[in-house]
């Protein structure tokens, strides 16, 4: 056993589809997927859906939450809403993360870990 009840361990699998990456997934009890406007395009960015909802179908406790990173116009968002809807029972942020900016990933520490 790597860490003890609680711990909290972050994998970043670069976007890669690799054996470590569905591993992590079906470990994990929490999943956060960075997303801009931009990659919220069915069409090019479907092998990422389709890798979650099998993780999801092999891990049913695994949560997925989506986090919007850069500020989206209206259309845009309706776009990474309709993205995250294709994925079983995933959200969205409410904390938008601004590039590096400490105070966005503070407060999506407490949004992810207060629930």
């Amino acid at each position: 056993m790597i860490a003890g009840p609680g711990a909290v361990v972050l994998v970043d699998a670069e976007g890669r589809d690799s054996a470590e990456s569905h591993a992590a997934l079906a470990a994990a009890r929490l999943a956060l997927v960075p997303l801009t406007p931009e990659q919220a395009d069915l069409s090019t960015r479907y092998q990422l859906i389709a890798r979650l909802n099998a993780a999801r179908m092999f891990n049913p406790g695994l949560h997925v939450q989506f986090v919007l990173v850069g500020e989206a116009t209206d259309a845009e968002r309706v776009a990474v809403c309709a993205y995250v809807a294709q994925v079983m029972s995933a959200t969205l942020a409410s904390t938008v993360i601004h590039g590096r900016a400490p105070a966005d990933v503070a407060s999506l520490c407490r949004e992810v870990f207060t629930v």
